[in-house]
């Protein structure tokens, strides 16, 4: 019994916010990926809400699972996709 008491289930990931390290919320988690022959998750799928794709994060951009979020210890890149980016004179590149 005291092995299950580090576990979580799906229960307590499925349906709950992703939030990156800046505070945003990205999403709710929606699946969970688990690898078939290693039988661990790899990863987990966040739907960031209407006409924005799902989003796949691999378990290395996971920092902690918390009561009520999973927590983000990486901004994805895909955060910053159409925004403009400046170079060191402030010029749009």
């Amino acid at each position: 019994m005291a092995a299950l008491r580090k576990t979580i289930t799906s229960d307590d990931i499925l349906g709950k916010d992703a939030i990156d390290p800046d505070g945003e919320i990205l999403g709710v988690i929606t699946k969970m990926h688990i690898d078939k022959d290693s039988k661990k998750i790899v990863g987990i799928t966040i739907d960031q809400g209407f006409m924005k794709p799902d989003l796949f994060i691999g378990l290395n951009y996971i920092n902690n699972f918390g009561v009520d979020s999973v927590f983000l210890s990486k901004i994805p890149t895909t955060k910053y996709i159409g925004l403009e980016i400046l170079n060191s004179k402030g010029r749009i590149i």
